[in-house]
């Protein structure tokens, strides 16, 4: 493992996207969060993402595999299956033991949309499927469910554009990995990228700082893209939804 490439780890690992939504639920809760649904939304979250790039590598050869998070998967394909169904074995004796009936309940919706999304995603990937807004109003409802707190819907759609913004920033980025992947992406799509950086900065300023402080980050990135390789690039997008709330919930 090279030093100077650690912080590349939580994302080839993909514990980063599980770690940023109990963050956010953690500042939605505030005095109300519980132990017991940050690590079911964590768990949750980790087996929705990695099923989905197991899948991914499943029939593609590694000279197709040009991030390293799929090249990983793609050398450690049985183990990652196994850690997969053993951690989906202990998430669901989890969940059994310590949420409610209703927790339980909005939970397994969501599993269902979960198992709908990555079944599409593999299906439709190679012809055209909106992954991104997928995965953004997917997130958004992972962390909802599990948030004791009463969101509001502009909120709610405010977090569904600042996710659906990064998940843009990322796939406008990473075109050339999608490519052969075959992958068709919504950021292939004219102007999509730009009105949702308007409507997230509209959004923003209408429901709080935090989504505007977050979008702001996610622009300066993105003017200073081309600086930086397309692994380092995602490593940043997701560290900038990482750190945001964590500031907000210290500094608050």
């Amino acid at each position: 493992m090279n030093r100077n490439r650690l912080w590349r780890w939580p994302n080839i690992l993909g514990v980063d996207a599980a770690v940023i939504a109990v963050c956010w639920q953690t500042y939605f809760e505030g005095s109300y969060f519980r132990l017991s649904t940050a690590t079911t939304l964590a768990l949750s979250v980790w087996l929705t993402y990695m099923a989905d790039r197991l899948f991914d590598v499943r029939s593609r050869s590694e000279k197709d595999l040009l991030s390293l998070r799929h090249r990983f998967t793609k050398k450690y394909y049985q183990k990652m299956w196994s850690i997969w169904w053993s951690i989906l074995f202990i998430t669901i004796i989890y969940a059994f033991s310590f949420l409610d009936t209703l927790q339980i309940r909005n939970g397994s919706i969501m599993l269902l949309a979960c198992l709908a999304y990555t079944l599409m995603n593999q299906l439709f990937s190679r012809y055209f499927f909106p992954k991104e807004i997928c995965v953004a109003v997917l997130f958004t409802c992972g962390i909802l469910v599990f948030t004791d707190r009463l969101i509001s819907w502009p909120l709610a759609s405010a977090m569904i554009c600042l996710y659906f913004l990064n998940c843009l920033l990322i796939s406008n980025k990473e075109r050339q990995i999608d490519k052969l992947l075959k992958i068709q992406s919504l950021s292939s799509v004219p102007l999509l990228l730009e009105i949702t950086m308007i409507a997230t900065l509209v959004i923003g300023i209408y429901t709080g700082t935090i989504i505007l402080v977050t979008f702001v980050f996610l622009l300066m990135l993105y003017v200073v893209k081309a600086r930086i390789n397309a692994e380092d690039f995602r490593v940043a997008a997701d560290a900038i939804l990482l750190l945001v709330p964590i500031l907000y919930w210290l500094l608050i």
